[in-house]
């Protein structure tokens, strides 16, 4: 996976990661190593495969600003 000028929430988000409580820190981290998992899941199954909650992904998307699944998904894509 190559990091692009414009895949900047993803960089972001892995210089964060300390920063972040346990919940988000495990789902940031399952991002970055699992970037094929997120772009073709949905929330539901995304929580599922990472060990989260559906709430506590919209809590994260909400935090790191990125927009819902979709940008989460455009991050890594």
């Amino acid at each position: 996976m190559t990091l692009r000028p414009e895949k900047m929430p993803l960089m972001k988000m892995q210089g964060s990661i300390s920063t972040m409580n346990p919940a988000e820190s495990k789902l940031a981290q399952f991002i970055l190593d699992h970037p094929q998992d997120v772009v073709n899941s949905t929330i539901e199954s995304l929580a599922d495969k990472s060990d989260s909650s559906y709430a506590a992904i919209s809590r994260f998307c909400k935090k790191t600003r990125i927009f819902g699944i979709q940008g989460v998904q455009e991050s890594v894509d």
